[in-house]
């Protein structure tokens, strides 16, 4: 499963996902919509044997007013394990939870709970309005045995239960290095019990601490209870990722926001670039979770047709459900059908291309080979990485070069140009090989994105 990288936040200033009219191209929603676009790279599509055909999809989230953040419901949990005494990680831990309880404010709630093997209730789920014993307690935390992850997880959910209102954000914040080996050990497991606690209104961030910390646990985690995950390094990285996070929780704009593709008779995906899917009956089904104020987000799939001269038939339809940021009331946008043309001459077919949409591949292509590279870095094959990122950077750039002359596309090959450089630079440094991959990973997101 492909990580989420601040993509679901949180908000209570609402956007509705009203049906818009139209297909292909820039669309004008009312205040208040999930804007909802898609396109086919061919119109016009060559007969006779199997082809390629590119399907991009865009979403973008309304523009929300500024408006005060909810009270926050909130749940800290420590890991206190082993584990967590190499690298300062308890040391980083407990500071970063001593940053995030100075942000909160009188009207907030926070619960403190600790585990190692054993989970503890150090705080039950009390008022902000005097955190002095909750920064007591977080300071006389030790380390002690192995990780029940999974345990003090649904504690933190459980004293979050105690005061769930759904006019609240009702979060936990999960810090550990994610090496769970007591208690629910699965990660699938664990993933359910994340993916229930969102159901519950629940959403769950993780903080990972040192070089070694399992970061597809907690980025599973994170990302199955609607939340964000961070790498900490350093207690000075912490304050920018609590900005953030406390940005968020006040900002989403559309929770549980699905994309939904009905392929025509015939079609297949071959690829679909950067992001998890599933099949539901005759839909291609794509989660992208919450969205908050005014976020975009790029879809692209590889699909395979074939078709006889004179045919013309629709390849897909594209809709979206999601929930309404404040009433919770499900809504659905459906797009109008993407139609393609079978014929026999090529130069019609290059002709009628659509360029934005090649355009929208090409950089969607490219953000998905810097995810892969640095998959592959953090197995150790450095070498695939760099060969991987060339050809991809050549073929791009010759295309950018020779027909799109795009300044977006531009942007993201100087990025692939760089990370190239620096995956040489960072061979003999795991730290900073470390902060190469969430930079990179964040930035191939944010392509997916713009």
């Amino acid at each position: 499963m492909r990580k989420s990288f601040g993509v679901s936040g949180l908000v209570l200033c609402v956007a509705g996902c009203t049906p818009l009219a139209g297909s292909g191209g820039a669309r004008e929603g009312a205040a208040g919509e999930v804007r909802l676009e898609s396109g086919l790279s061919h119109p016009q599509v060559l007969a006779g044997r199997p082809q390629d055909e590119y399907l991009h999809i865009a979403v973008r989230a309304p523009e929300l007013a500024e408006a005060p953040r909810p009270p926050l419901n909130l749940a800290l949990v420590i890991d206190r394990s082993g584990s967590m005494a190499s690298e300062d990680k308890l040391a980083h831990a407990k500071s970063a939870a001593e940053q995030l309880v100075g942000r909160l404010g009188p009207e907030d709630r926070v619960a403190l709970v600790s585990y190692d093997d054993q989970v503890r209730i150090e705080l039950p789920s009390t008022s902000a309005r005097d955190v002095r014993p909750v920064l007591a307690a977080i300071r006389a935390l030790e380390t002690g045995g192995s990780t029940n992850l999974c345990g003090g997880m649904l504690a933190g959910v459980a004293e979050l239960r105690r005061n769930l209102e759904p006019e609240h954000l009702n979060v936990v914040v999960l810090l550990s290095d994610g090496l769970a080996n007591a208690g629910v050990t699965d990660p699938r497991a664990i993933a359910r019990h994340a993916q229930r606690a969102r159901e519950e209104g629940v959403r769950i961030t993780t903080m990972g601490m040192g070089l070694a910390y399992d970061e597809d646990l907690l980025t599973t985690v994170a990302l199955e209870a609607g939340g964000n995950y961070y790498y900490v390094d350093e207690p000075e990285s912490v304050g920018r990722h609590l900005d953030t996070e406390l940005d968020q929780l006040g900002r989403v704009a559309a929770r549980d926001v699905d994309v939904r593709i009905e392929l025509g008779e015939g079609v297949e995906v071959r690829e679909l670039f950067g992001h998890a899917w599933h099949q539901d009956g005759d839909e291609i089904v794509v989660p992208l979770r919450d969205l908050v104020s005014g976020q975009k987000r790029k879809l692209v799939l590889r699909l395979g047709v074939r078709g006889t001269p004179g045919e013309r038939r629709t390849l897909a339809r594209v809709s979206l459900t999601c929930l309404d940021a404040a009433t919770r009331r499900a809504q659905r946008t459906v797009d109008e059908p993407l139609v393609a043309e079978f014929v026999e001459d090529a130069a019609r077919v290059e002709r009628a291309s659509d360029r934005g949409v090649l355009i929208q591949v090409e950089i969607v292509q490219n953000a998905a080979t810097l995810d892969t590279a640095m998959q592959l870095q953090k197995q150790g094959d450095l070498r695939a990485a760099q060969e991987l990122l060339a050809a991809r950077y050549l073929n791009s750039k010759t295309a950018n070069e020779t027909e799109y002359h795009d300044a977006e596309l531009e942007r993201i090959l100087t990025r692939m140009k760089q990370v190239m450089h620096d995956l040489e630079r960072t061979r003999n440094d795991p730290s900073a090989r470390r902060d190469l991959q969430l930079m990179t990973e964040l930035q191939a997101l944010g392509y997916a994105g713009d």
